[in-house]
């Protein structure tokens, strides 16, 4: 529940994610079957019911338009020859610290507190699996923050919706 008007809860939902609902309920269904296909042994009619297709036929037919290659052919090869979604997988290994858990306590300390409301200047990046767009953004926004002398007495932190053991 959003006490918003549809139309007015597409335009917020929009703003904010940088796509439509449409399109980020697509993509959703679409990482969540690509991670059933290379992580479970479940039929291809059990993900696409799982995944909210109304049939395996439909869902087979979106994975293909966007992914360019059968869920079946996916499930072999785990590759995809021109996603439109997303650039290749990596190995789940790539996105993860090679550390213990005291490594990455000491490396990584977690300090929970309560900060008064503040501005917070942003770069939403649409797009982002182009290469360097990402890192383009982010230099631009440091840029400004050093032009604005707030470089070395503010806060900086980056923020991703995507999961990587699906997108990169």
């Amino acid at each position: 529940m959003s006490y918003f008007s549809p139309y007015h809860f597409h335009r917020i939902f929009t703003a904010v994610t940088g796509e439509s609902v449409n399109d980020f309920t697509h993509r959703v269904r679409l990482e969540k079957s690509m991670k059933l296909l290379k992580y479970t042994n479940d039929s291809i009619s059990d993900i696409a019911y799982n995944c909210g297709y109304s049939s395996p036929s439909i869902f087979s037919r979106s994975f293909k338009q966007y992914l360019e290659v059968s869920p079946s052919s996916y499930r072999k090869s785990g590759k995809i020859k021109n996603s439109k979604i997303r650039k290749e997988l990596f190995p789940v290994e790539d996105y993860h610290c090679n550390m213990n858990e005291d490594e990455l306590k000491a490396s990584f300390p977690v300090d929970i507190r309560d900060f008064p409301e503040r501005r917070i200047a942003y770069i939403r990046v649409l797009d982002s699996y182009k290469d360097g767009l990402v890192l383009e953004a982010f230099e631009k926004l440091m840029d400004w923050s050093k032009k604005m002398k707030l470089f070395s007495s503010e806060t900086i932190f980056e923020m991703s919706s995507d999961a990587p053991m699906v997108a990169p």
